[in-house]
C-alpha cells in the first residue's frame, strides 16, 4: 500500500466530485467547503508524496491532471448551474477540460502514443485558480455567509476574469502540442 500513496492521494480527490456534490444537495455547503479545500490541498500533496517517496509514476502523472479536470467540471457545472459564475468562464473552462480529458482515450488508447506530462506553470495557476473561484462560489451560496455576498462575487467575477485569460492561454498552447504528439512530432504535454 505504501508504494502506492500518491496514486491513492489523487484518486481521493476523483471521488471528491460526487461527494462534494452530495453534501451540496444534502445543504452541508460548510462541508462541501470543508471537503473541497482538503481536495485541493491533495492537487499539491499527492505531487510531492510522490517526489518526496520517490514513487513519481506514469499513471500518476495521467491521473493526476485527470482527478483535477474531473472535480474541476464537476463543480464548474454546479456553480454554473446556480449562476455563481460568469457563463464565459463555464464555457472558457469547459472546453479546455473536455479537450485534454479527451486527448488521454485518443492518445493511448486509439492511437496507442505514449506521452509524458510535465505540467508548466501556467496550467498550475489555472488549477490553483479554479480551485479558488470553487471555494470562493461554494461560500457565496453558504447561507451563513449570506452577509458577503456581494464581496464573494466581486471576487468571483475578478478571479473568473484572471482564470478565462490563463485558460485561453493554456488551449491555445495546448492544441498545438496536442497535434505534434498525435503526428508524431513530439511526446510531453508540458
Amino acid at each position: 500500500m505504501r508504494k502506492h500513496i500518491p496514486n491513492v492521494i489523487t484518486l481521493l480527490r476523483l471521488v471528491a466530485a460526487p461527494f462534494i456534490l452530495w453534501l451540496y444537495f444534502r445543504n452541508q455547503i460548510e462541508a462541501a467547503i470543508l471537503t473541497t479545500l482538503v481536495a485541493s490541498f491533495t492537487d499539491f500533496f499527492d505531487g510531492w508524496a510522490a517526489r518526496r517517496l520517490n514513487q513519481v509514476s506514469r499513471t500518476g502523472a495521467i491521473l493526476d491532471p485527470v482527478a483535477d479536470k474531473v472535480l474541476i467540471l464537476t463543480l464548474f457545472g454546479m456553480l454554473y448551474v446556480h449562476a455563481v459564475i460568469p457563463w464565459w468562464l463555464f464555457v472558457i473552462s469547459t472546453v479546455r477540460n473536455i479537450s485534454q480529458l479527451l486527448s488521454i482515450p485518443v492518445l493511448l488508447g486509439w492511437k496507442k502514443i505514449s506521452f509524458h506530462v510535465k505540467p508548466r506553470l501556467i496550467p498550475k495557476w489555472g488549477s490553483a485558480l479554479s480551485y479558488v473561484i470553487i471555494l470562493l462560489g461554494l461560500m457565496a451560496m453558504s447561507s451563513t455567509l449570506s452577509e458577503h455576498r456581494s464581496s464573494l462575487a466581486i471576487l468571483i467575477f475578478a478571479t473568473s476574469v484572471v482564470l478565462s485569460v490563463l485558460e485561453v492561454q493554456i488551449l491555445v498552447t495546448y492544441w498545438p502540442r496536442f497535434l505534434a504528439i498525435y503526428h508524431g512530432r513530439h511526446d510531453t504535454f508540458e
